[in-house]
Protein backbone atom coordinates (compact mmCIF):
# COMPACT_ATOMS: atom_id res chain seq x y z
CA UNK A 1 0.00 0.00 0.00
CA UNK A 2 1.30 3.55 -1.10
CA UNK A 3 1.60 5.61 1.97
CA UNK A 4 -0.66 8.63 1.92
CA UNK A 5 0.93 12.12 2.66
CA UNK A 6 -0.53 14.53 5.09
CA UNK A 7 -0.13 17.76 6.63
CA UNK A 8 -2.89 17.18 8.88
CA UNK A 9 -5.32 14.72 10.48
CA UNK A 10 -8.27 15.51 8.06
CA UNK A 11 -5.99 14.64 5.42
CA UNK A 12 -6.42 11.02 6.31
CA UNK A 13 -9.17 7.99 6.58
CA UNK A 14 -11.37 8.09 9.88
CA UNK A 15 -9.09 5.64 11.42
CA UNK A 16 -5.77 7.20 11.15
CA UNK A 17 -3.66 10.24 11.81
CA UNK A 18 -1.20 12.24 10.47
CA UNK A 19 1.71 11.10 11.75
CA UNK A 20 4.83 13.87 12.37
CA UNK A 21 2.58 16.62 10.75
CA UNK A 22 5.63 19.56 11.58
CA UNK A 23 7.74 17.05 8.79
CA UNK A 24 7.51 17.54 5.16
CA UNK A 25 7.20 14.34 4.65
CA UNK A 26 4.45 13.31 7.04
CA UNK A 27 2.16 10.41 6.48
CA UNK A 28 -0.88 8.97 7.18
CA UNK A 29 -0.17 6.48 9.49
CA UNK A 30 -3.45 3.56 11.17
CA UNK A 31 -5.02 4.61 14.44
CA UNK A 32 -3.86 3.09 18.19
CA UNK A 33 -5.80 0.65 19.56
CA UNK A 34 -6.85 0.24 22.98
CA UNK A 35 -3.74 0.02 25.78
CA UNK A 36 -1.26 1.30 22.72
CA UNK A 37 0.88 3.83 23.45
CA UNK A 38 0.13 7.24 22.83
CA UNK A 39 1.34 11.07 23.07
CA UNK A 40 -2.01 12.61 22.36
CA UNK A 41 -5.69 11.82 21.31
CA UNK A 42 -5.26 11.82 17.71
CA UNK A 43 -3.05 8.93 18.01
CA UNK A 44 -6.29 6.83 19.42
CA UNK A 45 -8.70 4.80 17.46
CA UNK A 46 -12.48 6.55 17.30
CA UNK A 47 -13.66 6.79 20.89
CA UNK A 48 -10.86 6.35 22.60
CA UNK A 49 -8.28 9.07 23.96
CA UNK A 50 -4.76 9.11 25.00
CA UNK A 51 -4.43 8.58 29.01
CA UNK A 52 -1.44 8.50 30.67
CA UNK A 53 0.23 7.80 27.08
CA UNK A 54 -2.15 4.76 26.68
CA UNK A 55 -4.97 5.04 24.18
CA UNK A 56 -8.13 3.91 26.86
CA UNK A 57 -11.90 4.29 26.30
CA UNK A 58 -13.46 7.21 27.97
CA UNK A 59 -15.60 6.64 31.24
CA UNK A 60 -18.20 8.71 29.93
CA UNK A 61 -19.94 8.30 26.89
CA UNK A 62 -19.99 4.54 26.46
CA UNK A 63 -19.19 2.93 22.81
CA UNK A 64 -21.39 5.10 20.88
CA UNK A 65 -18.60 7.26 20.36
CA UNK A 66 -17.71 5.84 17.33
CA UNK A 67 -21.15 6.55 15.89
CA UNK A 68 -20.35 10.34 16.28
CA UNK A 69 -16.63 10.17 14.35
CA UNK A 70 -16.73 12.74 11.75
CA UNK A 71 -14.81 11.83 7.99
CA UNK A 72 -12.36 14.11 6.79
CA UNK A 73 -14.83 16.02 4.87
CA UNK A 74 -17.00 16.65 7.91
CA UNK A 75 -13.95 18.03 9.47
CA UNK A 76 -12.98 20.32 6.70
CA UNK A 77 -16.45 21.55 6.60
CA UNK A 78 -16.44 22.31 10.63
CA UNK A 79 -15.97 25.52 11.85
CA UNK A 80 -12.64 24.85 13.39
CA UNK A 81 -11.53 25.82 16.60
CA UNK A 82 -9.86 29.21 17.86
CA UNK A 83 -7.16 29.60 20.17
CA UNK A 84 -8.15 27.97 23.99
CA UNK A 85 -11.32 26.31 22.20
CA UNK A 86 -11.96 22.86 23.67
CA UNK A 87 -10.73 20.34 21.12
CA UNK A 88 -9.98 16.51 20.71
CA UNK A 89 -7.21 16.68 18.49
CA UNK A 90 -5.38 19.24 16.27
CA UNK A 91 -7.47 18.82 13.22
CA UNK A 92 -9.94 20.50 15.40
CA UNK A 93 -8.13 23.39 15.49
CA UNK A 94 -7.36 26.57 13.03
CA UNK A 95 -4.29 26.53 11.17
CA UNK A 96 -1.16 27.58 13.42
CA UNK A 97 -3.10 25.85 16.15
CA UNK A 98 -2.47 22.40 17.85
CA UNK A 99 -5.24 20.45 20.55
CA UNK A 100 -2.92 20.12 23.70
CA UNK A 101 -3.59 19.33 27.43
CA UNK A 102 -4.35 21.92 29.63
CA UNK A 103 -5.31 21.15 33.11
CA UNK A 104 -8.32 18.98 32.72
CA UNK A 105 -9.42 19.42 29.30
CA UNK A 106 -7.15 19.91 26.22
CA UNK A 107 -7.35 23.11 24.19
CA UNK A 108 -6.42 24.72 20.85
CA UNK A 109 -3.39 26.63 21.57
CA UNK A 110 -0.60 28.37 19.22
CA UNK A 111 2.29 26.54 17.46
CA UNK A 112 5.46 28.18 18.81
CA UNK A 113 7.52 30.01 15.93
CA UNK A 114 11.00 30.43 15.38
CA UNK A 115 12.60 31.88 18.91
CA UNK A 116 9.65 30.85 20.95
CA UNK A 117 9.86 28.89 24.07
CA UNK A 118 9.21 24.79 23.87
CA UNK A 119 9.12 21.87 26.33
CA UNK A 120 11.64 19.25 26.53
CA UNK A 121 12.03 15.64 27.47
CA UNK A 122 10.80 15.20 31.09
CA UNK A 123 9.19 18.82 31.36
CA UNK A 124 6.86 17.69 28.47
CA UNK A 125 5.42 14.71 29.61
CA UNK A 126 4.38 15.69 33.26
CA UNK A 127 3.02 19.28 32.95
CA UNK A 128 -0.79 20.00 33.83
CA UNK A 129 -0.53 22.18 31.15
CA UNK A 130 0.94 21.38 27.53
CA UNK A 131 2.35 23.20 24.81
CA UNK A 132 2.41 22.24 20.51
CA UNK A 133 5.65 20.84 19.40
CA UNK A 134 7.29 23.62 17.15
CA UNK A 135 6.08 24.65 13.82
CA UNK A 136 6.97 23.28 10.36
CA UNK A 137 11.13 23.18 10.18
CA UNK A 138 11.74 24.23 13.72
CA UNK A 139 12.93 21.79 16.74
CA UNK A 140 13.17 22.00 19.96
CA UNK A 141 16.44 22.78 21.33
CA UNK A 142 17.65 23.48 25.23
CA UNK A 143 19.16 27.05 25.50
CA UNK A 144 21.54 25.79 28.35
CA UNK A 145 23.17 22.68 29.27
CA UNK A 146 20.07 21.76 31.63
CA UNK A 147 17.46 19.66 29.86
CA UNK A 148 14.83 20.55 33.09
CA UNK A 149 14.83 23.89 31.74
CA UNK A 150 12.36 25.10 28.58
CA UNK A 151 13.63 24.90 25.23
CA UNK A 152 13.71 27.38 22.41
CA UNK A 153 12.35 26.97 18.42
CA UNK A 154 15.30 27.07 16.14
CA UNK A 155 16.04 26.07 12.52
CA UNK A 156 16.67 22.39 12.31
Amino acid sequence: MIPVRCREDGDCDTRQYCENRAMPDSVCTDCQHKRRRCHNDNVCCPGMQCVNDLCTRPKKGGSDTNKNRQTPLDNRRKQKGQERDKCVRSGDCREGLCCTRYLEDKKCQRIPEEGDVCLLGRLKRHRAVGRCDCGRGLSCRPRSESYNSPGVCQQR
